[in-house]
């Protein structure tokens, strides 16, 4: 059994390839919509997120869905 705190190798490059993309946030202007000054606002934790996906297609329904819930949530 793996070390609780242990990072794979293959988790290191997870990390190292969120790292530029939240780097490729930094210093956008705030002339943008509301929404996406929102996420700017976020914390670099709150703006990339890893997530286990078994296949393309749920996790397109899932964010579907998700985005559907928000709709009716904001009404």
């Amino acid at each position: 059994m793996a070390e609780l705190n242990a990072i794979s190798d293959l988790q290191a490059v997870d990390f190292a390839v969120g790292g530029i993309i939240v780097g490729a946030y930094d210093g956008l202007r705030d002339d943008k919509p509301e929404v996406f000054r929102r996420f700017l606002d976020r914390p670099a934790k709150k703006k990339i997120f890893r997530a286990e996906n078994e296949a393309p297609p749920s996790l397109i329904r899932r964010i579907a869905q998700h985005r559907l819930g928000n709709l009716y949530e904001h009404r």
